[in-house]
């Protein structure tokens, strides 16, 4: 008997780390999924969870071809907590989510100039 086994949607990525964080900077890295589903990896979706806003970005911004399992986001708030999430596409879906980053801190910004305008009152007590 032959079986085969139908195609399916891929398994999650796996091992999602932070290689680096700036103030508006991470690099993430993961690894690729281990099933396909039998179908070539089209793409890789990353979710950026923001947990000072309670808030989340995904979108094509963030889409990557199958080949890739590094990237460098740039346009992270400073100052803020986040977490990423990695899902695999094939033809037929999306994988589950990825088990979630570790929570990270992008590091606060140095202002760019001396504040201006500044006046002084006098308070009374």
């Amino acid at each position: 008997y032959i079986t085969t086994v139908p195609p399916a949607v891929p398994s999650p990525p796996l091992y999602v780390s932070v290689a680096s964080v700036t103030s508006t900077t991470v690099l993430l890295r993961w690894t690729e999924s281990v099933n396909s589903g039998g179908l070539q990896i089209l793409e890789y979706i990353i979710e950026i969870l923001n947990h000072g806003r309670n808030d989340c970005e995904t979108g094509s911004d963030f889409n990557l071809t199958e080949s890739s399992t590094v990237l460098k986001i740039d346009s992270l708030l400073p100052h803020n907590k986040y977490s990423v999430l990695v899902y695999a596409r094939n033809s037929l879906g999306i994988s589950l989510p990825s088990e979630m980053s570790g929570i990270f801190s992008t590091a606060e910004e140095v202002p760019s100039a001396p504040p201006v305008n500044v006046n002084a009152t006098e308070n009374e007590r």
